[in-house]
């Protein structure tokens, strides 16, 4: 039975052997184009034009090649946007460590402040120091001066307004 399965193509004995009158006779085809030789292999398969495409065919490949823009172009702007929001987060957490440091730096000069007041008052008050509070015949007073205007400015030679002196005056040195 499985001798009828298989299917028989006869192929051409070469001249000499065995009964050239038993052996089937293979014909080769025609030659399709006008100078092609007559030595062609038979049984060649002759290609046929492509069948014109449908015009839902066409329009189902242009929506992939669209689809496959939009999904690159998606993929794309989701790794731009990872490594942005990854950027975004290291910069972060290293301005976070910088504030943590300058917070530390400020409660290290706000002690050392008060620590320094501490020791300059304890040094006042102490009765070893030679210091003295003022006293009236040893201090200057000066008089107030005038609050001056607007029109008490004086124009430099660029034209830039340049004031006389302080606003305010101190009373004394």
């Amino acid at each position: 039975m499985s001798a009828a399965l298989k299917s028989y193509v006869p192929r051409p004995l070469p001249a000499g052997r065995g009964n050239s009158a038993a052996a089937p006779r293979v014909v080769p085809f025609p030659p399709s184009q006008p100078g092609a030789s007559s030595q062609s292999r038979p049984h060649q398969p002759v290609a046929l034009p492509p069948p014109a495409p449908s015009p839902a065919l066409t329009l189902l490949q242009r929506l992939q090649g669209l689809a496959t823009v939009v999904t690159t172009s998606l993929v794309a702007l989701s790794l731009i946007s990872y490594g942005a929001s990854v950027y975004l987060d290291q910069q972060l957490n290293q301005a976070t460590k910088h504030l943590g440091r300058l917070q530390r730096s400020e409660q290290q000069i706000a002690t050392f402040s008060a620590v320094l007041k501490s020791h300059t008052v304890d040094q006042a008050t102490s009765d070893t120091t030679a210091l003295q509070p003022p006293k009236p015949d040893q201090v200057i007073f000066l008089k107030p001066a005038p609050v001056r205007s607007q029109a008490d400015l004086v124009r430099s030679s660029q034209g830039v307004p340049v004031t006389l002196g302080w606003s305010r005056s101190p009373l004394g040195y």
